[in-house]
């Protein structure tokens, strides 16, 4: 498998549909925004080829979550590497460092 790994920041909206969508959280849009503040940036991870040169597309939103993060207190699955998968009917965000 290639891998695509880029920063992207979020509608608060969709990082919190994603959440949600995954049962990642048990937090309202609301406690979401007053921990991460507006237009929260993410790693999105995204699968560009399968083995046999197979276009993929399948990916998520990959996040490092520990004691010392503001992502603490929003995981319902504390510490550890998350990956939460792209819910259907939200933006994948926007990337925060564009190509040349």
């Amino acid at each position: 498998m290639i891998f695509s790994f880029t920063q992207q920041q979020f509608a608060d909206e969709d990082y919190h549909a994603h959440l949600k969508e995954e049962n990642k959280t048990n937090k309202n849009i609301e406690e979401v925004k007053t921990q991460l503040g507006n237009k929260p940036q993410a790693v999105m991870l995204r699968v560009v080829r399968f083995a046999g040169g197979q276009a993929a597309g399948a990916g998520g939103i990959l996040e490092l979550v520990g004691q010392d993060k503001p992502l603490y207190d929003i995981y319902k699955e504390k510490e550890g590497l998350h990956l939460t998968q792209f819910s259907p009917g939200a933006s994948y965000g926007k990337p925060v460092i564009q190509n040349r």
